[in-house]
């Protein structure tokens, strides 16, 4: 079993892999004419108000500018850790006006099998990535952990926010405390910056995500960046 999860890992990271270089050599010279008074879809597989909703919203904004006579609309289509929204991209009219964007954790949801993908990500067409950013723990100031020590020694599960089951900051908490054996409890179910009122609120003690999408959470007085 694990050998066959192994095989079926490398062929999509290697299949994306492909397609991240085949995309952009591609766009360097689109037919900008063919969009001329069409609307193109933007899809983003979470909630309005998150990183990810930020990223579509500025790239529909240039790509408006430099396609003469296109209209970008973003269309949030939030649930089930993404796999709805990579669902309705992946099932769109293959006729280049609709696009999206989610969560890379969904590559382990495909290779674990998880319920309701109707997707294979190694036939998608690639375009680009948004960003590649150092991932960083935080935790509330108002929480008893003053160093990633006092994680590892504290007998009480931390509870850790994240958008969904199978999305990159819910595998990730999985993967540091299987690393480091802190006691991290990975809550799902917050979506766009629910996760920052949730530690606001006290209902969890931190989450993990992207640095400069935690960095202004972090500068608040009631929350502090413990790690990176």
């Amino acid at each position: 079993m694990g050998t066959k999860i192994l095989r079926t890992c490398f062929k999509v990271i290697m299949a994306m892999l492909i397609l991240s270089f085949a995309g952009p050599a591609a766009a360097l010279s689109p037919d900008v004419g063919f969009y001329k008074g069409k609307v193109i879809n933007y899809i983003v597989s979470t909630k309005p108000g998150g990183g990810y909703d930020a990223y579509a919203r500025i790239i529909g904004k240039y790509m408006q500018k430099y396609i003469p006579g296109v209209t970008v609309i973003v269309k949030n289509i939030p649930g089930a850790g993404n796999i709805i929204g990579a669902n309705e991209i992946y099932l769109a009219k293959p006729n280049g006006l609709t696009i999206g964007t989610f969560n890379t954790g969904l590559i382990y949801s495909q290779i674990v099998g998880s319920q309701g993908i109707k997707f294979d990500l190694a036939k998608y067409s690639w375009i680009g990535k948004a960003s590649s950013q150092t991932r960083v723990l935080v935790v509330s100031v108002n929480t008893p952990y003053k160093t990633f020590k006092d994680l590892m020694e504290t007998k009480e599960p931390v509870k850790m926010s994240a958008s969904g089951v199978g999305t990159s900051d819910y595998n990730d908490v999985l993967l540091v405390a299987a690393a480091t054996g802190a006691n991290l409890k990975v809550i799902p179910g917050y979506m766009g910056r629910e996760n920052e009122m949730a530690m606001l609120r006290g209902e969890v003690a931190g989450q993990l995500g992207s640095y400069t999408g935690l960095l202004p959470l972090s500068r608040r007085r009631n929350a502090g960046c413990l790690c990176r």
